[in-house]
């Protein structure tokens, strides 16, 4: 399919360029310059096109965009995201907000809230880290000692506002 503005697609194999649709479903997507709002398959490759929700086994997003992206293995290279959720989520010169992975590999990427049992990052940031295992040269703004730490001085301001209002009321 080319330049065509399509609503739903089912088949074994979709291949678009230039085109659009409400919904894809297939084994095998292959997406290029477009983008769909749902997007499901066992293989998925979306390059320079975008997507509200992909589901799938494998997923490659390069270029483009996506604001839930659910996989088995997901890889995504000069992209961003709302919520990635995967076994394995590779992030190549990427941004999500949030990161939830098993196992998640980062080179020069960044996210919002990294969930990880294993994190491997190269030049990457995070604003809160939560992992078994985290390697390699990853910033966070807050890690698990700095999350307690917020709460702790968050939950005390607040307590004593409380504490203060309820004594100009009486």
């Amino acid at each position: 399919m080319q330049r065509e503005r399509v609503r739903d697609v089912r088949a074994e194999r979709v291949e678009m360029c230039q085109s659009g649709a409400e919904s894809i479903e297939a084994q095998i997507v292959s997406v290029l310059q477009g983008g769909a709002k749902s997007i499901a398959g066992a293989r998925i490759d979306l390059k320079q096109g975008g997507a509200l929700m992909i589901r799938g086994q494998e997923i490659t997003l390069a270029q483009g965009g996506a604001a839930v992206v659910r996989a088995d293995a997901a890889q995504v290279t000069q992209g961003a995201s709302w919520l990635i959720a995967a076994h394995q989520v590779v992030l190549q010169q990427s941004a999500a907000q949030w990161l939830l992975a098993r196992e998640a590999r980062l080179q020069q990427s960044a996210a919002v809230i990294l969930v990880g049992g294993r994190i491997t990052a190269q030049n990457c940031g995070a604003a809160l880290v939560l992992g078994s295992k985290v390697e390699g040269d990853l910033r966070p703004l807050l890690d698990r000692r700095g999350a307690v730490g917020f709460g702790a001085a968050f939950g005390a301001v607040f307590g004593l506002f409380w504490l203060l209002r309820g004594r100009r009321k009486a």
